[in-house]
């Protein structure tokens, strides 16, 4: 639409313009149009504007799972329940339901005693996004653990690190635990090596995010949102440019705005260390893990590597259940062949090794301390 408007406008200057310079770059400039816009119909016509996936289709009210978040961008309504059905063309993918708590989190099992605490941090993987509550990761091992353990979901679909350090550092997690900061044993990020673009602030539906750069000591600062200042006109420029085949041609295996620069792992591995050293200072016996979906992605190792040398510990899917990507089987743990989402049998697995090899080691604390 847009390149026929200025095909127009091209042509309407062309027959009024007086000298012959003039006339030839109107004349020029609407031949540009008209091209762009036959190879946007051309790559539409071949598929493109999915990035390479059928078309999902969405009934339900999903929609009312997202609320605005002076602080995070978006976040979960409180004591909600959604529906969603969800199509890839006219096969069905998903039909779930979607239950939030009370504190504005994804249900998890109420335990008789809160004894110990275990927090997870994420995107839609720990959400869990097209699986029912009792398929998460954090419910499975509430459940696992039961009847002294809380698990606790702060996952929340879109969501990076830069979410879980501004709750973190803000104190939006302090509000919504109710229980004893000596009773926090352990806190899981679920991380993926794309978030290091969500941190950056070019994922397209994260406008109001926390915007973290980074000072001259290379450790990330608050600043305020992603759309302050200038960028509140650049966001919606650059949002409608990704929804053009012609962009997802040229960068849509990213699925972001672009793809990523140096300065953007920087942030990232600065982030999630920041949010480890914020959890050591805030729950004293708790450790901090990073769940570690290593898709196949050229960044992997790097982000693994960065993360280690840091100190960071990281658990990989891969080696958690190692059949996990391969060709033949690893459609076994999606939600769906054009989905790759984690499903309950994926989330199960984790949820075992986490609670034999992980959760079972001995708490820095001696005795952890009982809440009210």
């Amino acid at each position: 639409m847009l390149a026929i408007l200025w095909l127009a406008v091209s042509i309407l200057n062309f027959c009024f313009c007086r000298t012959s310079g003039a006339k030839l770059l109107w004349l020029n400039f609407g031949f540009l149009c008209l091209f762009a816009g036959a190879t946007e119909l051309y790559l539409k016509s071949l598929g493109y504007g999915s990035f390479g996936r059928p078309p999902a289709r969405h009934e339900g009210n999903k929609t009312a799972l997202t609320k605005p978040h002076e602080i995070l961008g978006y976040t979960l309504p409180a004591e909600i329940r959604a529906t969603d059905r969800a199509y890839s063309g006219d096969e069905l993918m998903w039909d779930v339901t979607y239950t939030m708590d009370r504190r504005g989190l994804r249900v998890t099992p109420e335990p008789q005693r809160r004894d110990r605490c275990i927090l997870f941090f994420g995107g839609s993987f720990v959400f869990g996004e097209g699986i029912d509550d009792e398929a998460t990761l954090p419910y499975q091992v509430g459940e696992m653990m039961a009847p002294d353990v809380k698990a606790y979901n702060f996952g929340m679909t879109g969501y990076g690190a830069h979410q879980m350090l501004a709750a973190l550092e803000l104190g939006l997690v302090d509000e919504t635990l109710d229980c004893d900061r000596n009773a926090v044993s352990d806190v899981v990020y679920q991380s993926l090596s794309m978030h290091l673009l969500r941190a950056a602030g070019v994922a397209p539906w994260d406008d109001h995010g926390p915007r973290y750069e980074l000072d001259e000591k290379g450790e990330a600062i608050y600043r305020g949102h992603f759309d302050d200042g200038y960028r509140k006109l650049l966001r919606p420029l650059l949002k409608r440019a990704h929804k053009s085949a012609i962009y997802q041609r040229a960068f849509g295996k990213w699925q972001y705005f672009r793809r990523p620069k140096p300065a953007d792992s920087d942030r990232f591995i600065a982030i999630v260390w920041q949010a480890r050293e914020i959890v050591r200072d805030r729950y004293p016996c708790a450790a901090f893990h990073i769940l570690f979906w290593d898709t196949d992605w050229h960044l992997n190792e790097e982000v693994i590597a960065r993360f280690e040398a840091r100190g960071l510990k990281v658990h990989r899917v891969s080696t958690i259940l190692p059949d996990y990507g391969a060709t033949e089987t690893g459609d076994i743990y999606n939600v769906h062949p054009d989905d790759d989402h984690p499903n309950g049998l994926a989330n199960a697995g984790v949820a075992d090794f986490f609670v034999k090899s992980v959760f079972s080691e001995e708490s820095p604390c001696d005795k952890p301390v009982l809440s009210d």
